[in-house]
């Protein structure tokens, strides 16, 4: 069975390549291009994992990030990801004071994210 990652990102092209990249090496792919309801999505689906762009309308991935690790226990890894104007040693930080897994930087390798998202949900269902 394949594990169902979920995608959240407002840049619709982005979202789509990601979508793309997981689909073609065989994931379930879950795709949201507006957080809200990032939450919900989770308590329904069960993903395996959950990739959020950083900079979004409504709530940052930071704080998103945040709330999934405090309502499911760290059960679910987050990747977070954003654009590479950032400052690499901010976004580093950041990631880890807000409890993500990992992060990776777009414009990204497709080979990068898939040993991202494999090393993240190695020893999964």
């Amino acid at each position: 069975m394949a594990k169902k990652i979920l995608v959240v990102d407002d840049d619709v092209s982005s979202l789509k390549l990601t979508e793309s990249v997981l689909k073609s090496a065989g994931y379930d792919v879950l795709t949201l291009d507006y957080p809200k309801y990032v939450l919900k999505v989770i308590k329904e689906e069960k993903p395996a994992l959950v990739v959020l762009d950083i900079i979004m309308p409504y709530k940052d991935g930071y704080a998103l990030c945040e709330e999934i690790k405090k309502i499911f226990c760290n059960k679910i890894p987050v990747l977070l990801c954003t654009a590479k104007s950032y400052e690499q040693d901010l976004i580093e930080k950041a990631y880890k004071d807000f409890g993500a897994d990992d992060f990776i930087i777009k414009p990204f390798e497709a080979e990068d994210l898939l040993q991202k998202i494999k090393a993240l949900t190695e020893g999964q269902g």
